[in-house]
């Protein structure tokens, strides 16, 4: 079995939850190609049509979620949203802010326990969805570029063509396939989780490498060393040995404590850019995203319990703050108000300390799941490199209610425990 196998579909007739899992796992990397807007309505109809076929089949009662911690901390990082809101002084705004990310987490929880209905037979076209998907969309990314390219070549310009144009494109590379680069990173994780299961690490880090690469050559820097790195650090995760999981929640714990740290530090944008070359691209993000955070932190410290309220780093900073000026480099990225390109920073914004203490629970009692059930160093390695690869990409990269990253996070989690599964043995299938 290797990665050409799958060019065929498997020959067993998979049952209709699995099936949707298969092409939600085979449309999502080319929907954030074509527009990943498009990947929250797919998604929440993939999710009613599971819950209508599990109605169907008598299952409904299986999607229960049964685990009080994490019932417990959503629904107290709901309540504190809201109450976050409702002092914030712009309820109207926030109340938005607030239905649209309950909307979204009650789309994740029943996201997950669908999944508790794919059976073993299932699994290898969730497999075939996902890889699939995967290479179609790195075949039309090489296609597009390579298509440009030629165009250019032979002298055809169009209008977009303009300097202005291959300005960016020399410091940013193809940055609108930075959707597109982020879910095939993650995708490519969990194909590699597909072939791991059945005993191919080799084509698993083929694919791997091949889509990181990829993710390099158009320029996301952050998809293509994410991969890399996300690998890594999931390999080094499993070598630690029986304190691995105890060592991993308390360096989450001193992550989480980010804006007391910053505080603490008297840190200043500025002793960073002075060392930087302001003609680097990634120098250029880099200090970007120091004044963001610089700026977040002061912020927080105003209303450090409960934060303020749902969306509010959407609003901040409008009137007061504007570009974002930096003695050395100049005029940097949008204006402030944006998103603080990391999730932590963003949960203490918008929730407080409180938000973020249940945030913390949540991610912690996933953590600690996903290490009581990871039988064989191989699971282990596949389900921990997809959670770092997420957390790397909400650690500089995307805001945490972005609707469709945030969609996109809940089904690479759910298919990714999917393929997670071991091997059943000889002759017990189904």
């Amino acid at each position: 079995m290797n990665v050409l196998s799958y060019i065929s579909p498997p020959k067993n007739r998979p049952s209709r939850i699995g099936g949707t899992f298969a092409l939600l796992g085979a449309a999502l990397p080319l929907l954030a190609l074509a527009n990943s807007k498009a990947i929250v309505p797919v998604t929440a109809v993939a999710v009613l049509a599971m819950l209508w076929f599990a109605f169907k089949e008598g299952r409904l009662a299986s999607l229960l979620i049964r685990d009080r911690v994490v019932m417990a901390g959503l629904g107290g990082l709901i309540v504190c949203a809201a109450a976050a809101s409702a002092i914030s002084g712009a309820w109207p705004e926030a109340a938005v802010s607030l239905v649209k990310l309950t909307g979204l987490v009650v789309l994740g929880i029943l996201i997950f326990p669908c999944r508790k209905n794919v059976t073993d037979d299932d699994i290898p076209w969730v497999a075939y969805g996902v890889i699939a998907g995967l290479v179609m969309t790195m075949l039309l990314i090489v296609g597009y570029v390579l298509f440009e390219k030629a165009m250019l070549f032979l002298g055809f310009k169009p209008e977009r063509y303009n300097d202005t144009y291959f300005y960016w494109l020399s410091l940013y590379g193809y940055f609108w396939l930075k959707p597109a680069a982020t879910v095939m990173a993650v995708a490519s994780l969990i194909a590699g989780t597909a072939l791991a299961r059945r005993k191919r690490p080799l084509a698993a880090i083929i694919l791997i490498a091949a889509c990181a690469l990829l993710c390099a050559w158009i320029g996301s820097r952050t998809a293509s060393i994410g991969v890399v790195a996300s690998l890594v650090a999931a390999v080094f995760y499993q070598l630690i040995g029986r304190y691995r999981l105890k060592l991993m929640l308390a360096a989450m714990a001193l992550i989480f404590l980010l804006p007391l740290v910053l505080a603490a530090s008297d840190f200043k944008p500025a002793q960073v850019s002075a060392h930087l070359n302001p003609e680097n691209s990634s120098a250029n993000s880099i200090v970007y995203r120091m004044h963001i955070w610089s700026f977040v932190t002061d912020k927080i410290l105003e209303k450090s319990v409960l934060g303020w309220g749902a969306g509010a780093s959407k609003r901040l900073g409008n009137d007061d703050v504007g570009q974002v000026l930096d003695p050395k480099f100049g005029t940097l990225g949008e204006a402030i108000p944006v998103h603080p390109h990391n999730a932590v920073l963003q949960v203490w914004l918008e929730f407080g300390g409180l938000g973020a203490l249940l945030a913390f629970v949540l991610i912690a009692r996933w953590l600690t799941l996903a290490e009581r059930r990871a039988q064989f160093a191989w699971q282990r390695i596949c389900v921990f490199s997809v959670g770092a690869l997420i957390a790397c990409f909400y650690g500089f990269n995307f805001s945490m209610t972005s609707s469709w990253w945030l969609v996109t996070v809940f089904v690479s989690i759910a298919v990714t425990t999917i393929l997670a599964r071991p091997e059943p043995p000889a002759g017990n299938t189904g």
